[in-house]
């Protein structure tokens, strides 16, 4: 009883075929380049007077806060950054509080954008 039909989806091909054509170097650089993009992002947070960064990057994440904002605002920025293709910024819940979070997975993000994203939070 063994047929295409009948076995679990190859779940690791993708990952596989990833690697085998791009190798692991540039699977090291692409997550090299995410934890700096948060390290730059926490730095920008912290300068901006109008955003106070909610933890130190874990990762490739950041929590932050937009002073003044209420859940319903988080979602309402999230939904037109998203739909302008501006960004793809969500609200999570942290400790009973609605926050941002950057999740940097993209390698060729630029500090550029961020601070574009951030500039349009103001």
């Amino acid at each position: 009883d063994f047929a295409i039909h009948m076995t679990r989806r190859v779940r690791g091909l993708p990952l596989w075929f990833s690697v085998a054509a791009h190798g692991t170097r540039a699977y090291d650089q692409a997550v090299t380049r995410g934890l700096e993009l948060a390290r730059a992002a926490a730095r920008m947070i912290a300068d901006a007077p109008h955003l106070d960064l909610v933890m130190e990057p874990e990762l490739s994440v950041v929590l932050f806060r937009r002073t003044g904002w209420s859940a319903d605002r988080y979602q309402e920025w999230s939904d037109a950054a998203l739909a302008a293709g501006t960004a793809f910024v969500v609200p999570t819940v942290h400790d009973g509080e609605t926050v941002f979070r950057f999740c940097f997975v993209n390698p060729t993000t630029t500090e550029d954008d961020i601070a574009a994203i951030i500039a349009a939070m103001g």
